[in-house]
Parts: C-alpha cells; sequence; structure tokens
C-alpha cells in the first residue's frame, strides 16, 4: 500500500513543479499562456495569478512530499495544505472583477 502511496506522490510532485514553472513565467514576463481564458482573467491580472500558481505548486509539491516515505514529517503535510490554501486566495483575488471606476 505505501508503494502506491510512493507513486501518487511522484506523480503529484511531477504536476506541481509544471504549475510552479508556468506560474513563474507567468509572475515573470506578465504573459497569459494560451490555455489560459481571457474572459477569466481580467488584463493586468496574469502576474497575481503567476504568483498564485507558484503558491498552490509549492503547497502540492510539499504534499506530495508527505506521500513520499523518505522525506515525510509530520508537520510537512500541514505546511502544504495551508499553502495550497493561500494560493486558492490568491487565485481568488487575481480573478474577481475590478470594481468600476
Amino acid at each position: 500500500m505505501s508503494s502506491a502511496y510512493g507513486v501518487i506522490g511522484l506523480a503529484l510532485l511531477v504536476v506541481a513543479a509544471m504549475a510552479m514553472v508556468q506560474g513563474a513565467w507567468m509572475a515573470i514576463t506578465a504573459r497569459r499562456p494560451p490555455w489560459v481564458s481571457s474572459r477569466r482573467l481580467a488584463a493586468g491580472r496574469e502576474r497575481g495569478f503567476g504568483m498564485a500558481l507558484i503558491a498552490m505548486g509549492l503547497g502540492a509539491v510539499l504534499e506530495a512530499a508527505s506521500f513520499i516515505e523518505i522525506v515525510a514529517f509530520s508537520g510537512l503535510r500541514f505546511v502544504g495544505i495551508g499553502l495550497f490554501l493561500v494560493g486558492g486566495v490568491f487565485v481568488f483575488v487575481a480573478l474577481r472583477p475590478r470594481p468600476s471606476q
């Protein structure tokens, strides 16, 4: 059973690393990739969305590391879940509509 958790952890680690790379690219260049809908992400919010992807990716990396027995310790999962939730708040802030001017 523990080997299945290791495989799941490794797969989540790879996906989270890709999300962090994509978020870093968005935060640095302030451009949106083609898969991001222009209706959902207002212009000028690319950096915030990139930072949210970085935070959620880091949270998922820590969560995935908690599945792998070699690096797991008791607080790793809680820190990962906390960072994932912080990234979710960043997504909410990045995608909320701007007030009328």
